[in-house]
């Protein structure tokens, strides 16, 4: 239910945290959370997985996500589901 975001320095060391969020986002047992730059933009991304669905937040220029991503249907991936 907590996001906390530490960015590197351009050494490439982490000191404390940078952006701390809550949310209900993501947080169903069932559910996988995957870290990933989706969009090409070199920022990570989040995806939620749900067997049969998705959804997905950009980051935004600072590199932060707004835990209302858009939602994709997967319907090839229906793997778990009743």
């Amino acid at each position: 239910g907590r996001m906390w975001i530490d960015n590197a320095d351009e050494q490439g060391r982490f000191a404390e945290e940078d952006w701390t969020r809550e949310s209900t986002w993501c947080t169903e047992p069932r559910f996988r959370l995957v870290v990933t730059d989706l969009n090409g933009d070199g920022r990570a991304d989040l995806y939620c997985h749900e067997p049969g669905r998705g959804w997905y937040d950009f980051a935004d220029n600072e590199g932060h996500v707004g835990w209302a991503g858009e939602s994709i249907s997967l319907a090839w991936c229906r793997a778990g589901t009743t």
